[in-house]
């Protein structure tokens, strides 16, 4: 992977930033659940800031039992 301060990933680098297979990370931008992405010609990029807001934005609170 870049190194930290890279504004961009490639689909490779931004499934392993979020733990998934590129595939699955494909298949979600395709269904509409995935980060968004950005797309040059033939090239498919990521904003890391993108991935990160992505992330928090799935982050849940657990509930406690009753």
């Amino acid at each position: 992977m870049k190194d930290d301060n890279s504004l961009y990933l490639t689909r490779s680098e931004a499934a392993e930033f979020i733990g998934v297979d590129k595939c699955t990370l494909s298949r979600w931008f395709s269904e509409g659940l995935g980060p968004p992405r950005i797309k040059l010609g033939r090239r498919v990029l990521y904003l890391r800031s993108s991935l990160k807001a992505w992330l928090c934005s799935k982050e849940v609170t657990p509930c406690r039992e009753r």
